[in-house]
Protein backbone atom coordinates (compact mmCIF):
# COMPACT_ATOMS: atom_id res chain seq x y z
CA UNK A 1 0.00 0.00 0.00
CA UNK A 2 1.29 3.74 -1.01
CA UNK A 3 0.06 6.79 0.61
CA UNK A 4 1.51 9.87 -0.75
CA UNK A 5 0.52 13.47 -1.54
CA UNK A 6 2.24 15.23 -4.17
CA UNK A 7 0.74 18.88 -3.03
CA UNK A 8 2.47 20.73 -0.95
CA UNK A 9 0.18 20.18 1.89
CA UNK A 10 0.49 17.20 4.16
CA UNK A 11 -2.96 14.99 3.33
CA UNK A 12 -4.74 13.63 6.34
CA UNK A 13 -5.03 9.97 6.33
CA UNK A 14 -8.61 8.62 8.14
CA UNK A 15 -8.89 6.68 11.16
CA UNK A 16 -10.02 3.83 8.74
CA UNK A 17 -5.87 2.71 8.31
CA UNK A 18 -5.75 1.41 11.74
CA UNK A 19 -8.30 -1.24 10.75
CA UNK A 20 -9.01 -3.68 7.92
CA UNK A 21 -5.35 -3.97 7.19
CA UNK A 22 -4.70 -7.38 8.67
CA UNK A 23 -3.36 -8.55 5.70
CA UNK A 24 -1.04 -5.47 4.77
CA UNK A 25 2.50 -6.70 4.42
CA UNK A 26 4.32 -3.36 2.55
CA UNK A 27 3.44 0.02 3.41
CA UNK A 28 4.63 3.89 2.19
CA UNK A 29 3.68 6.95 3.50
CA UNK A 30 4.96 10.15 2.29
CA UNK A 31 4.02 13.66 3.29
CA UNK A 32 0.86 12.59 5.04
CA UNK A 33 -0.83 13.49 8.80
CA UNK A 34 -1.33 10.27 11.08
CA UNK A 35 -4.40 11.13 13.56
CA UNK A 36 -4.42 9.71 17.07
CA UNK A 37 -6.66 6.76 17.56
CA UNK A 38 -7.94 5.75 21.02
CA UNK A 39 -9.04 2.31 20.11
CA UNK A 40 -6.35 -0.62 20.05
CA UNK A 41 -5.25 -1.45 16.40
CA UNK A 42 -2.62 -3.26 15.02
CA UNK A 43 -0.47 -4.64 12.00
CA UNK A 44 0.13 -8.33 12.12
CA UNK A 45 1.70 -9.06 9.12
CA UNK A 46 3.14 -5.67 8.14
CA UNK A 47 6.88 -6.33 7.11
CA UNK A 48 7.96 -3.13 5.64
CA UNK A 49 7.34 0.55 6.37
CA UNK A 50 8.47 3.71 4.64
CA UNK A 51 7.42 6.94 6.74
CA UNK A 52 8.61 9.68 4.51
CA UNK A 53 8.24 13.85 5.80
CA UNK A 54 5.19 12.11 7.89
CA UNK A 55 3.39 14.46 10.79
CA UNK A 56 2.31 12.27 13.83
CA UNK A 57 0.56 12.87 17.28
CA UNK A 58 3.51 12.87 19.60
CA UNK A 59 6.66 10.49 20.69
CA UNK A 60 3.91 8.23 22.37
CA UNK A 61 1.95 7.63 19.39
CA UNK A 62 5.34 6.48 17.13
CA UNK A 63 5.88 4.12 20.22
CA UNK A 64 2.56 2.25 20.03
CA UNK A 65 2.36 2.50 16.32
CA UNK A 66 5.81 0.61 16.02
CA UNK A 67 4.88 -1.74 18.92
CA UNK A 68 1.88 -3.31 17.14
CA UNK A 69 4.13 -4.10 13.90
CA UNK A 70 4.96 -7.38 15.88
CA UNK A 71 6.63 -8.93 12.65
CA UNK A 72 8.06 -5.40 11.33
CA UNK A 73 11.59 -6.24 8.97
CA UNK A 74 12.31 -3.13 7.55
CA UNK A 75 11.95 0.73 8.53
CA UNK A 76 12.15 3.91 6.87
CA UNK A 77 12.38 7.27 8.54
CA UNK A 78 13.34 10.52 7.02
CA UNK A 79 12.03 12.66 9.38
CA UNK A 80 10.13 16.34 8.85
CA UNK A 81 10.49 20.00 10.38
CA UNK A 82 7.27 20.45 12.48
CA UNK A 83 6.63 16.47 12.59
CA UNK A 84 5.71 16.68 16.39
CA UNK A 85 8.51 13.89 17.58
CA UNK A 86 11.09 15.00 19.79
CA UNK A 87 12.43 11.45 21.07
CA UNK A 88 11.67 8.90 18.04
CA UNK A 89 11.56 5.37 19.54
CA UNK A 90 12.28 2.10 17.67
CA UNK A 91 11.72 -0.98 19.50
CA UNK A 92 11.32 -3.59 17.49
CA UNK A 93 12.17 -6.96 18.25
CA UNK A 94 11.75 -8.27 14.97
CA UNK A 95 13.59 -5.31 12.97
CA UNK A 96 16.00 -6.36 10.45
CA UNK A 97 16.73 -3.12 8.67
CA UNK A 98 16.33 0.37 9.69
CA UNK A 99 17.51 3.57 8.16
CA UNK A 100 16.62 6.93 9.93
CA UNK A 101 17.45 10.79 8.07
CA UNK A 102 17.16 13.64 9.21
CA UNK A 103 18.68 16.00 7.14
CA UNK A 104 16.28 19.34 8.21
CA UNK A 105 17.11 21.45 10.57
CA UNK A 106 14.16 21.92 13.21
CA UNK A 107 13.27 24.46 15.89
CA UNK A 108 13.09 21.43 18.28
CA UNK A 109 15.81 19.36 17.56
CA UNK A 110 18.04 20.83 20.64
CA UNK A 111 17.72 17.88 22.88
CA UNK A 112 15.92 15.28 20.38
CA UNK A 113 16.85 12.42 19.21
CA UNK A 114 16.67 8.35 18.92
CA UNK A 115 16.27 5.74 21.13
CA UNK A 116 16.47 2.18 19.41
CA UNK A 117 15.91 -1.67 20.68
CA UNK A 118 16.21 -3.79 17.90
CA UNK A 119 18.37 -6.89 18.70
CA UNK A 120 17.81 -8.75 15.62
CA UNK A 121 18.95 -5.53 12.95
CA UNK A 122 21.40 -6.64 10.93
CA UNK A 123 21.46 -3.61 8.63
CA UNK A 124 21.30 0.11 10.23
CA UNK A 125 21.86 3.53 8.26
CA UNK A 126 22.08 7.26 10.17
CA UNK A 127 21.68 10.38 8.81
CA UNK A 128 22.05 13.17 11.38
CA UNK A 129 23.39 16.39 10.13
CA UNK A 130 22.71 18.05 13.79
CA UNK A 131 24.68 18.42 16.38
CA UNK A 132 22.53 18.79 19.41
CA UNK A 133 20.45 15.90 18.77
CA UNK A 134 21.52 12.07 19.90
CA UNK A 135 21.05 8.36 19.35
CA UNK A 136 20.82 5.66 22.21
CA UNK A 137 20.98 2.42 21.67
CA UNK A 138 19.75 0.64 24.64
CA UNK A 139 21.17 -3.06 23.70
CA UNK A 140 23.67 -4.34 21.45
CA UNK A 141 23.00 -5.53 18.24
CA UNK A 142 24.73 -8.91 18.02
CA UNK A 143 23.81 -9.87 14.18
CA UNK A 144 24.68 -6.34 12.36
CA UNK A 145 25.97 -6.93 9.25
CA UNK A 146 26.36 -3.74 7.77
CA UNK A 147 26.48 0.05 9.54
CA UNK A 148 26.64 3.45 7.69
CA UNK A 149 27.04 6.23 10.59
CA UNK A 150 26.78 9.74 8.80
CA UNK A 151 26.65 12.32 11.79
CA UNK A 152 27.17 15.58 13.63
CA UNK A 153 26.83 14.35 17.19
CA UNK A 154 29.14 15.54 19.90
CA UNK A 155 29.22 11.59 21.67
CA UNK A 156 29.19 9.57 18.82
CA UNK A 157 31.21 6.77 20.60
CA UNK A 158 27.78 5.16 21.97
CA UNK A 159 26.44 4.41 18.71
CA UNK A 160 29.70 2.53 17.97
CA UNK A 161 30.01 0.65 21.37
CA UNK A 162 27.21 -0.96 20.08
CA UNK A 163 28.19 -2.24 16.86
CA UNK A 164 30.94 -4.38 17.51
CA UNK A 165 30.01 -7.24 15.37
CA UNK A 166 29.50 -5.54 11.99
CA UNK A 167 31.04 -6.66 8.93
CA UNK A 168 30.96 -3.81 6.83
CA UNK A 169 31.05 -0.12 8.46
CA UNK A 170 31.06 3.21 7.05
CA UNK A 171 31.65 6.06 8.96
CA UNK A 172 31.46 9.99 8.35
CA UNK A 173 31.45 11.80 11.82
CA UNK A 174 31.94 15.39 12.07
CA UNK A 175 32.93 15.88 15.76
CA UNK A 176 35.18 16.13 18.31
CA UNK A 177 38.58 13.46 18.30
CA UNK A 178 37.24 11.62 21.60
CA UNK A 179 34.84 10.20 18.72
CA UNK A 180 35.87 6.22 19.47
CA UNK A 181 35.29 4.75 22.60
CA UNK A 182 38.07 3.12 24.60
CA UNK A 183 37.82 -0.72 24.79
CA UNK A 184 35.98 -1.66 22.06
CA UNK A 185 37.23 -4.14 19.16
CA UNK A 186 35.56 -4.92 15.74
CA UNK A 187 36.37 -8.58 15.57
CA UNK A 188 34.60 -9.20 12.67
CA UNK A 189 34.92 -6.16 10.62
CA UNK A 190 36.00 -6.66 6.72
CA UNK A 191 35.39 -4.06 5.06
CA UNK A 192 35.71 -0.40 6.43
CA UNK A 193 34.42 2.78 4.98
CA UNK A 194 35.51 6.62 6.14
CA UNK A 195 34.67 10.10 4.45
CA UNK A 196 37.10 12.63 5.57
CA UNK A 197 35.99 15.71 5.93
CA UNK A 198 38.32 18.57 5.48
CA UNK A 199 37.62 20.36 8.08
CA UNK A 200 37.77 17.89 10.79
CA UNK A 201 41.21 15.89 8.78
CA UNK A 202 42.71 15.90 12.18
CA UNK A 203 39.49 14.10 14.14
CA UNK A 204 39.15 11.67 11.28
CA UNK A 205 42.50 10.61 11.00
CA UNK A 206 42.23 9.88 15.00
CA UNK A 207 38.85 7.96 14.18
CA UNK A 208 40.83 5.98 10.82
CA UNK A 209 43.80 4.75 13.29
CA UNK A 210 41.52 3.80 16.15
CA UNK A 211 39.36 2.07 13.69
CA UNK A 212 42.47 0.12 12.67
CA UNK A 213 44.09 -0.85 15.92
CA UNK A 214 40.88 -2.47 16.71
CA UNK A 215 40.11 -4.43 13.66
CA UNK A 216 42.50 -7.36 13.79
CA UNK A 217 40.53 -8.91 10.25
CA UNK A 218 39.54 -5.93 8.05
CA UNK A 219 40.53 -6.63 4.59
CA UNK A 220 39.02 -4.05 3.03
CA UNK A 221 39.84 0.21 3.77
CA UNK A 222 38.34 2.67 1.45
CA UNK A 223 38.95 6.96 1.82
CA UNK A 224 36.74 8.89 0.64
CA UNK A 225 37.44 12.94 1.20
CA UNK A 226 34.82 15.81 1.27
CA UNK A 227 36.26 18.84 0.33
CA UNK A 228 35.40 22.26 1.41
CA UNK A 229 35.61 25.51 -0.68
CA UNK A 230 37.62 27.60 0.25
CA UNK A 231 40.19 24.71 1.41
CA UNK A 232 41.01 24.54 4.88
CA UNK A 233 44.36 24.25 6.38
CA UNK A 234 45.47 21.20 7.36
CA UNK A 235 47.01 19.56 10.65
CA UNK A 236 50.35 17.39 10.11
CA UNK A 237 49.85 13.53 10.48
CA UNK A 238 52.52 11.88 12.96
CA UNK A 239 52.77 8.07 12.03
CA UNK A 240 52.27 5.95 15.07
CA UNK A 241 54.60 4.33 16.88
CA UNK A 242 52.95 0.41 16.30
CA UNK A 243 51.65 -0.41 12.36
CA UNK A 244 47.97 -1.96 13.55
CA UNK A 245 47.70 -5.45 13.48
CA UNK A 246 45.31 -5.55 10.32
CA UNK A 247 47.61 -3.28 8.32
CA UNK A 248 50.11 -5.58 8.64
CA UNK A 249 48.34 -9.20 8.30
CA UNK A 250 44.98 -9.38 6.54
CA UNK A 251 44.52 -5.88 4.50
CA UNK A 252 44.27 -7.02 1.37
CA UNK A 253 42.86 -3.77 -0.68
CA UNK A 254 43.14 -0.11 -0.22
CA UNK A 255 41.06 2.45 -2.13
CA UNK A 256 41.52 6.57 -1.50
CA UNK A 257 39.24 8.96 -3.70
CA UNK A 258 39.23 12.61 -4.06
CA UNK A 259 43.14 11.97 -3.71
CA UNK A 260 45.24 15.16 -3.88
CA UNK A 261 48.74 14.84 -3.18
CA UNK A 262 48.94 16.77 -0.50
CA UNK A 263 51.99 16.06 1.60
CA UNK A 264 49.73 14.24 4.50
CA UNK A 265 48.22 12.02 1.76
CA UNK A 266 51.58 10.96 0.91
CA UNK A 267 52.60 9.98 4.56
CA UNK A 268 49.40 8.00 4.80
CA UNK A 269 49.37 6.25 1.87
CA UNK A 270 53.32 5.23 2.27
CA UNK A 271 52.77 4.13 5.57
CA UNK A 272 50.27 1.91 4.09
CA UNK A 273 52.32 0.59 1.39
CA UNK A 274 55.51 0.15 3.15
CA UNK A 275 53.73 -2.00 6.00
CA UNK A 276 50.71 -4.26 4.46
CA UNK A 277 52.24 -7.38 4.22
CA UNK A 278 49.15 -8.91 2.17
CA UNK A 279 47.85 -6.09 -0.13
CA UNK A 280 47.06 -7.02 -3.51
CA UNK A 281 45.75 -3.76 -4.73
CA UNK A 282 46.55 -0.18 -4.23
CA UNK A 283 43.86 2.14 -6.10
CA UNK A 284 44.31 5.79 -5.89
CA UNK A 285 41.67 8.05 -7.75
CA UNK A 286 41.34 11.91 -7.81
CA UNK A 287 39.61 14.70 -9.77
CA UNK A 288 42.39 16.80 -10.89
CA UNK A 289 42.19 17.31 -14.75
CA UNK A 290 45.18 18.47 -15.33
CA UNK A 291 47.08 15.28 -17.18
CA UNK A 292 50.67 16.62 -16.16
CA UNK A 293 49.37 16.68 -12.15
CA UNK A 294 48.15 13.29 -12.79
CA UNK A 295 51.27 12.22 -14.11
CA UNK A 296 53.35 13.56 -10.94
CA UNK A 297 50.62 12.29 -8.55
CA UNK A 298 51.35 8.78 -10.18
CA UNK A 299 54.97 9.29 -10.05
CA UNK A 300 54.87 9.72 -6.68
CA UNK A 301 53.13 6.99 -5.44
CA UNK A 302 55.70 4.83 -7.71
CA UNK A 303 58.42 5.44 -5.86
CA UNK A 304 56.95 4.23 -2.67
CA UNK A 305 58.30 1.11 -1.44
CA UNK A 306 55.86 -1.84 -1.18
CA UNK A 307 56.21 -4.64 1.19
CA UNK A 308 53.49 -7.14 -0.21
CA UNK A 309 55.49 -8.28 -3.40
CA UNK A 310 52.06 -8.63 -5.47
CA UNK A 311 50.47 -5.28 -4.85
CA UNK A 312 49.31 -3.22 -8.31
CA UNK A 313 49.55 0.32 -7.98
CA UNK A 314 46.02 1.65 -9.89
CA UNK A 315 45.52 5.47 -10.36
CA UNK A 316 42.89 7.02 -12.18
Amino acid sequence: MDCCSSSTAPVMLPRSLYSGCSILVKLKLKKVVLVDVTSPFSFPSLKKLTLKSVKYPDDEFVQRLLSNCPVLESLYVKQCIDDNVTIFTVKVPSLKSLVLDNLVFRSTDIGSGYVIDAPSLERFTLHDAYEDRFCVIENEMPNIVEAYVDVAYSHPGTILSSITSVKHLTLCITSSEDAYPVGIVFCSLVYLEIWAMETEWSADLNLLMCVLRNSPNLRALKLEQINSVPRQPRSCWREPSSVPECVIWSLETLEWIEYEGAEEEKKIIEFILRNAKCLKKATISTDSTDPNEKLEMLKALSLFPRRSPTCQLAFD
